[in-house]
């Protein structure tokens, strides 16, 4: 089943910016290398083969989100990562070497701001299922011990 025209412009403007970033990251490359007698390939060739990949997967990706299920909030986080990874890695070759790293290291938290709802889920229900347990095995231990049952607490969620 394709994807309706509604449901893909609903996800195309999160993801615009990297259609615009990568062209005008690109443009200003070929401005700064234009000059030199040496490529990016030369002087930054893990940075300019991990542009092309994360392209490439950006693309793919995005080529599948449009034919499937449009709510499939996994594809569309690693879009956004990919998608991400390849203006990190152009945007990182404009840098001195000794800061080369830095945009890696903000990219690489990325990940986390984006699974962070679902990680709030997993801790609440984590948090749920451990309150009930305990609550079990008190009242179990309540009931050898002559005492009145353990009340169960009803916490906010």
């Amino acid at each position: 089943k394709f994807a309706s025209e509604q449901e893909i412009n609903s996800f195309i403007p999160s993801h615009a910016i990297f259609m615009f970033l990568n062209p005008l990251l690109l443009a200003l490359l070929q401005v700064e290398y234009q000059v030199q007698k040496v490529s990016p390939f030369q002087t930054h060739p893990a940075n300019v083969w991990g542009f092309l990949a994360a392209t490439c997967f950006y693309c793919l990706g995005l080529g599948l989100k449009m034919h499937i299920k449009p709510r499939c909030a996994i594809l569309g986080h690693v879009l956004l990562i990919s998608g991400a990874f390849s203006s990190v890695s152009l945007f990182s070759i404009f840098l001195p070497r000794s800061l080369g790293w830095l945009p890696f290291i903000i990219w690489a938290i990325l990940p986390f701001m984006v699974a962070r709802p679902l990680l709030m889920r997993v801790y609440q229900r984590l948090f749920q299922e451990i309150q009930k347990v305990i609550l079990q095995v008190g009242n179990f231990f309540g009931r050898f011990m002559g005492s009145t049952a353990v009340q169960q607490q009803h916490l906010p969620k």
